[in-house]
């Protein structure tokens, strides 16, 4: 229902976005000899969240991600160091829709056009203000042009 009189900001929706983060580092460092050196840095890290849509909906996510890097440095003379370092980086992200993996509505009622996966069930996730985009649908929307 509407909580204030005019067309614009008519509607309020109060809530939390939970979010959960953790990670894990491990760094080693070994001197081999006076001039050598090694070292091997790993990083973990482990996410969820949940955030509210504008119907009250809650759209969970989560991810993970994984860097670690092996450094090797030897000292040639006091001023010359030479370096040499390997690492490598992942991140994954899935975000989902409350809908996700429930009941085929749109392929009930024989609606086409759209994914069939039970990841994409349910209406696009549109976001106002801050996004052209309507990621669920995959269909760009309309950007307004002011005039010049």
């Amino acid at each position: 229902m509407p909580n204030a009189s005019g067309l614009r900001n008519n509607y309020q929706l109060i809530g939390a976005n939970p979010s959960n983060n953790d990670n894990l580092q491990v760094q080693v460092q070994q001197t081999i000899t006076t001039k050598d050196r090694v070292n091997v840095n790993v990083s973990f890290q482990d996410r969820n969240s949940a955030n509210l849509t504008g119907f009250g909906f809650r759209d969970p996510g989560n991810g993970s991600g994984l860097s670690s890097s092996v450094a090797y440095s030897r000292n040639i003379t006091r001023n010359l160091i030479n370096s040499l370092t390997i690492s490598m980086s992942r991140n994954l992200t899935r975000q989902f829709s409350y809908f996700s993996n429930g009941q085929d509505i749109e392929g009930q009622l024989g609606i086409s056009g759209v994914f069939d996966t039970p990841l994409t069930y349910g209406p696009p996730t549109c976001r106002s203000r801050t996004s052209v985009r309507c990621p669920m649908a995959r269909l760009p929307l309309p950007v307004p042009r002011l005039p010049a």
